[in-house]
C-alpha cells in the first residue's frame, strides 16, 4: 500500500501546477515516503516473532500520515 502511495506522491510532485512546491518540501515528502516504506518492511519482519511490536510500528507509521502536509510546508488558506 505504501509503495502505491510513493507512486502517487511522485506523480503529484512531478506534475506542473499553479502551486509552487519548493525542492526542500519535495525532498522531505520523498524521504518520508521511503522511510515509512522501510519501517513497514521492518515491522513485517519483527511481526513474525513479536506481532504486537510489529503492529505498534505500523501504527506509528500511520500516525505520521494523519497530517497530510509535509513538514515545513507553507499552507495557504483562501
Amino acid at each position: 500500500m505504501n509503495a502505491t502511495y510513493i507512486g502517487l506522491i511522485w506523480e503529484l510532485l512531478d506534475r506542473r501546477s499553479s502551486v509552487k512546491i519548493s525542492p526542500k518540501v519535495r525532498r522531505l515528502m520523498r524521504v518520508r515516503s521511503f522511510t515509512t516504506l522501510a519501517l513497514f518492511g521492518v515491522a513485517a519482519m519483527i511481526a513474525l516473532k513479536y506481532p504486537l511490536v510489529g503492529l505498534g510500528l505500523c501504527i506509528c507509521c500511520l500516525l505520521g500520515y494523519l497530517n497530510p502536509e509535509p513538514p515545513m510546508a507553507e499552507t495557504r488558506r483562501n
